[in-house]
């Protein structure tokens, strides 16, 4: 898919993606109230928002929160499957 979607090598991509082995992460899932207000500021600075939004009115933080009484997925790289 890589190839087709980045243009990229898939090997490339492979090694890109998992040295360290960490480096793409799917955990913490709920958004950071700190990160959300930086990317505002951000926003209102480059003229992008004309307002503060804030982070209780834009966010719902529920389902992500919700995901703590989940068990991860078991997953290694080059695994065809998650279990």
């Amino acid at each position: 898919m890589g190839r087709y979607y980045y243009r990229q090598n898939p090997k490339l991509l492979r090694w890109a993606l998992t040295n360290p082995l960490d480096r793409v992460m799917y955990t913490p899932l709920t958004p950071l109230k700190p990160d959300f207000d930086m990317v505002r500021d951000l926003m209102i600075e480059t003229g992008v928002l004309n307002k503060k939004i804030e982070f209780s009115e834009y966010t719902d933080v529920s389902f992500a929160e919700g995901k703590k009484l989940r068990t991860a997925w078991k997953y290694e790289p080059g695994d065809a499957h998650a279990e």
